[in-house]
């Protein structure tokens, strides 16, 4: 059972990578209203974080935890 969690939080995970990377790759060409920066770089951190938690779930996976 513990296996079946860990694989489905990864497809889920895996699904969200790619996702959110595609959706900041959308906002490229908006700007922020207050500041001088793309969009981009503040929906970047969702893949950055969906990336994490997947090195997380592996490393969490081989040592059986």
């Amino acid at each position: 059972i513990k296996w079946i969690a860990q694989i489905s939080v990864l497809i889920f995970l895996l699904f969200f990578l790619y996702a959110s990377f595609r959706y900041s790759l959308n906002q490229t060409g908006q700007n922020s209203a207050t500041l001088p920066v793309s969009m981009f770089w503040f929906y970047f951190s969702l893949p950055i974080g969906a990336l994490l938690m997947i090195f997380q779930q592996i490393f969490s996976f081989f040592q059986g935890e």
